[in-house]
């Protein structure tokens, strides 16, 4: 074997090797992240060519799909699971208890200008549905509110839920936080009036927790 037929085989090798290392590189860069999605080197996508592969089949068309619309949904999500823009996905709350709720009833008798405050306790996320209403159909002033009794709040502070002067009101109130939680009306009329209040939660008391009037103020 002469020096030249050695020297063609080696030169040979070398480019056999680098034609097989060449086709690799092409297929690792290039093919597959165009044609299938792969993209194990990362310069695929940085080149834009994971763009070119379509989901082989209609299943993982969808699962395409379902993948991007749950990432748009933990996204909008905080760590709670609650989105505080869309209702739907908000968090429900179950609140197990041992006891049943109470029920409670009272004929609130209201002289003109008197005035009268109720307030269930209730622990912060506890429910309560209510109902009260004039007997007679005569309308009253009445302020829905609640002033808290645990937490860090600024002194005298308390949320007003409703307001208004009307006959009857009704519905279901959940705490936001722990403390009271209730009524005051005043007799805006100019003869006696009696209230007829019924609630049913999850409060340790409902009770009558003032009771006054303005009729000085008018003298």
């Amino acid at each position: 074997m002469t020096e030249q037929t050695i020297t063609t085989g080696a030169s040979l090798l070398k480019s056999t090797v680098a034609a097989i290392l060449l086709a690799i590189a092409l297929l690792v860069l290039v093919a597959l992240p165009a044609e299938y999605g792969i993209d194990p080197t990362g310069i695929g996508k940085a080149i834009g060519l994971t763009e070119l592969a379509p989901p082989t089949t209609e299943l993982e068309h969808h699962a395409a799909e379902s993948i991007e619309d749950h990432d748009a949904v933990a996204e909008a999500l905080d760590g709670t699971g609650v989105n505080e823009d869309d209702a739907p996905f908000r968090q429900g709350i179950a609140n197990a208890h041992e006891d049943s709720p109470l029920s409670t009833s009272f004929a609130i008798i209201l002289k003109p200008l008197d005035e009268v405050e109720y307030k269930a306790v209730l622990t912060a996320g506890e429910p309560m549905l209510y109902s009260w209403s004039v007997v007679g159909g005569e309308e009253v002033y009445f302020d829905f509110h609640g002033d808290p009794t645990k937490g860090e709040f600024p002194d005298e502070y308390f949320q007003r839920y409703e307001e208004g002067e009307v006959v009857s009101a009704k519905g279901s109130f959940t705490a936001t936080f722990t403390g009271n939680h209730g009524w005051y009306w005043l007799n805006i009329s100019e003869h006696d009036i009696t209230i007829k209040l019924e609630a049913t939660g999850y409060y340790s008391s409902l009770t009558e927790i003032y009771r006054g009037n303005q009729r000085d103020r008018y003298k």
